[in-house]
C-alpha cells in the first residue's frame, strides 16, 4: 500500500463524508486493483452513510467488486443481503440476483434461504410458487432432504394449482415412499390443473385407473376413470377389459374421481414461510480502519 493510499485511508477514516477524499481514495484502489481494500471502503462509508439508501448504495456497490472483480462470491452475496435493510425498492431485483449467485455457486443452503426471502416479496402467486418448486428441488437433488422437498412442493401447488412440475415432483416422491394413496390424490389433483382437453390427460388418468383398480382396492372409483378412459379414447383393449371386469360402463349416472377421492390431505400447504429472515441480510463488521 503506498504512502498516499495510506494517507488517505486515515482521512476517510476520520471523516468518512469528505467525498474528495474517498473519491480519490477509491479511483487508486481501482487502479492498483486492491479489490479488498475497496470492498472495506464501501463498507466503511455504508457504515457512516446519513440515509439508509445511501448506505444500501455502497454496499451494493462493494457487492459489485466482490462479485465482479475479486471473484469473492460469498462476500458478494453478504453485502448484497446486508444492502436490504435500507434498499428504497422491494428488494426483488438484489434477491433475484443473489439466488442466481449462490446457484451457480452451488450454496445451497444459501439459496434455500435466499428463495424464500424473494418469495415473501413476490406478489403473483405464479412467482412464489416457482420459487417454492425451485427450493423443492434444492432440497431434494442437491441437501437430500425428501420430506423439506415434499414440504415445498406443497407449498408451490398451494399456491398455484397450475403448477404441474411441483404436483408431479411430489408424486414422484410420494411413489418412491411407497404412499400409494397419496400419489393417487396428487394424480387427481393434476386432472384437476389440467382440465377436460389437455394433451396429457389420458396418460394421467390411466395411471391413476390402474394404481385406483389394481393397488388400492377402490373398484368404483377405478371404474369412473376407465369408463371415462373408454369413451374418450377407445381401441386399448386393457383398459376395455378393465372396465368391463369392473361392471361394464356407467353411464350418466356416475360422479367424477375427484368427488370420492379421500379428501386431500397432501395438498395442504406447509408453514414455510414463518421462518426469519435469511443472515446473509446481516451487515458486515468493516476492516477500514485496521488499514493504515
Amino acid at each position: 500500500m503506498s504512502d498516499r493510499v495510506r494517507e488517505l485511508f486515515e482521512s476517510v477514516v476520520e471523516d468518512p463524508t469528505n467525498r474528495e477524499v474517498s473519491g480519490e481514495l477509491e479511483t487508486l484502489l481501482r487502479d492498483a486493483g486492491d479489490w479488498a481494500s475497496l470492498v472495506d471502503l464501501y463498507v466503511h462509508l455504508a457504515q457512516h452513510a446519513a440515509e439508509p439508501a445511501e448506505a444500501s448504495a455502497w454496499l451494493v456497490k462493494g457487492g459489485r467488486v466482490a462479485e465482479s472483480d475479486a471473484d469473492d462470491i460469498a462476500r458478494a452475496l453478504q453485502l448484497y443481503g446486508a444492502s436490504l435493510e435500507g434498499d428504497p425498492t422491494d428488494g426483488i431485483a438484489t434477491l433475484s440476483h443473489m439466488r442466481a449467485l449462490s446457484e451457480a455457486a452451488e450454496d445451497w443452503g444459501s439459496f434455500v434461504e435466499i428463495a424464500r426471502a424473494e418469495a415473501e416479496r413476490r406478489a403473483e402467486p405464479a412467482e412464489r410458487a416457482e420459487l417454492a418448486w425451485r427450493i423443492g428441488q434444492a432440497f431434494e437433488v442437491h441437501l437430500g432432504d425428501a420430506e423439506q422437498a415434499v414440504a415445498f412442493y406443497q407449498a408451490a401447488f398451494g399456491e398455484d394449482a397450475s403448477c404441474i412440475k411441483a404436483l408431479r415432483a411430489c408424486r414422484r416422491l410420494y411413489r418412491a415412499h411407497g404412499d400409494l394413496t397419496a400419489v393417487a390424490q396428487l394424480l387427481d389433483l393434476e386432472l384437476q390443473a389440467l382440465g377436460n382437453d389437455h394433451d396429457d390427460r389420458r396418460e394421467v388418468l390411466n395411471e391413476l385407473a390402474w394404481l385406483l383398480g389394481r393397488d388400492l382396492d377402490q373398484p368404483e372409483l377405478a371404474r369412473q376413470a376407465f369408463d371415462e378412459l373408454v369413451r374418450r379414447w377407445p381401441g386399448d383393449a386393457d383398459n376395455e377389459a378393465a372396465l368391463a371386469q369392473l361392471g361394464g360402463p356407467i353411464g350418466e349416472e356416475a360422479g367424477t374421481v375427484a368427488e370420492d377421492l379421500p379428501e386431500q390431505s397432501v395438498a395442504e400447504e406447509p408453514e414455510v414461510a414463518e421462518e426469519p429472515e435469511p443472515e446473509v441480510a446481516e451487515e458486515p463488521e468493516p476492516e477500514v480502519a485496521e488499514e493504515p
